[in-house]
């Protein structure tokens, strides 16, 4: 069975990643949609370290949780 996760983001900071880190072995793919209106580079760079399995897209405009 393949497991996916998604997790939408809004003006993330550093406790996104832990709490990623505490369930991403529990997933074969996670999906992260940032609503963020301007980019966080350095936690965009270390999901990107964290694992492969991570799918980042960037949305560049808060649309709402539904939208993402």
């Amino acid at each position: 069975m393949v497991i996916a996760g998604v997790v939408v983001l809004y003006n993330p900071d550093q406790t996104v990643v832990a709490n990623i880190k505490s369930y991403l072995d529990f997933l074969q793919t996670l999906y992260v949609i940032d609503n963020t209106e301007k980019l966080n580079l350095e936690i965009v760079e270390q999901l990107k370290k964290l694992a492969r399995r991570i799918q980042y897209l960037a949305l560049g405009a808060n649309n709402g949780v539904a939208h993402a």
